[in-house]
């Protein structure tokens, strides 16, 4: 349930100092939905855990249904031991894998439509007052038309940034009825792992060719 309640915890708000945060308070009540934008578009590593929380009692119960459900994929290269992505040697996936994973997450509309949200409000709860929250994603950032790392067709999704795995990027788009996923890992610039998606993307679209029934049919009946 989506508009489930969940109370940040301690654990959830200790982050390191060179961690990002979506400045939770411990004790605060927030809805599992707001967490979701909180963590998608703030890269919150406390909403991230306050989710696994929330949603299996515990970071080790979250990972372990996580990886579960990456096996039933087909992912036999991924294992989840924390809910944020930090390094963690048993921590680890492939291009291959977050693609997969990505292609069945955006096919609930709830994940879809954050994923594409660049701005959100995070209502007034018994903490802090509601506050607006902007996507650091500039792939789906009108406002970065000028850097070259917006893309009109896209459609979300996520970066992620360790020392250990560098600048990393799951990118969505869409275009004439055509909807691609892209994954690149282990960028050495924040720009080059949009630019790099929109090769990527631009590539990708000009495998395909929109046609219809009809068409077809007209140049064999």
């Amino acid at each position: 349930d989506p508009y489930m309640e969940v109370v940040v915890s301690e654990n959830a708000v200790n982050v390191a100092e060179d961690e990002s945060s979506a400045k939770l308070a411990a004790g605060e009540k927030m809805r599992l939905i707001d967490l979701m934008y909180a963590a998608v578009l703030l890269s919150g590593n406390d909403a991230a855990t306050a989710i696994a929380e929330g949603v299996s009692g515990s970071v080790d119960a979250f990972c372990q249904d996580m990886n579960q459900l990456a096996w039933a994929l087909g992912c036999e290269n991924t294992n989840f031991v924390n809910a944020n992505g930090l390094t963690d040697p048993y921590h680890y996936s492939t291009a291959r894998d977050l693609a997969t994973i990505t292609r069945v997450a955006m096919q609930n509309p709830t994940f879809r439509q954050i994923a594409g949200t660049t701005r959100y409000t995070l209502p007034k709860d018994n903490i802090y007052r509601s506050r607006e929250i902007q996507t650091g994603v500039k792939f789906i950032l009108p406002s970065e038309k000028e850097s070259g790392t917006y893309y009109e067709y896209s459609t979300g999704i996520k970066t992620g940034t360790t020392s250990a795995a560098g600048r990393c990027f799951v990118g969505s788009a869409t275009k004439d009825g055509v909807t691609l996923i892209a994954v690149v890992l282990g960028c050495t610039t924040d720009k080059a792992r949009y630019t790099d998606t929109i090769k990527l993307m631009e590539y990708g679209f000009t495998q395909y060719t929109s046609t219809s029934i009809a068409e077809i049919y007209a140049m064999n009946p």
